[in-house]
């Protein structure tokens, strides 16, 4: 077994435990977008969902040992990638 997965399953989390973390942060989240119209645009709302995740995700990241990746090629096949994901997300569905 390696080293890192030696690791990993000696820190095991029950998926209650992160079933209900998922649920409070997903809930949250909801909660937040209501209060905070009442004083953001909603565009400044999305904008610090959307930089409050990149951070976390960055952050846990870090404290995992990955790192980012490091070759242009990489990044510059990101949009690629990305761009189709979020329209084919967001496209309306047309019902009956």
């Amino acid at each position: 077994m390696l080293p890192a997965a030696r690791d990993l399953a000696s820190t095991r989390v029950p998926w209650q435990a992160k079933f209900a973390a998922l649920s409070l942060i997903w809930g949250s989240s909801f909660l937040l977008m209501k209060v905070g119209l009442r004083a953001l645009a909603p565009l400044q709302i999305s904008s610090l969902r959307l930089l409050t995740g990149a951070g976390v995700l960055v952050l846990l990241l870090r404290l995992s040992g990955g790192r980012m990746p490091r070759r242009r090629a990489t990044w510059g096949h990101l949009p690629g990638v990305g761009c189709p994901a979020v329209r084919a997300a967001v496209q309306p569905v047309r019902t009956g």
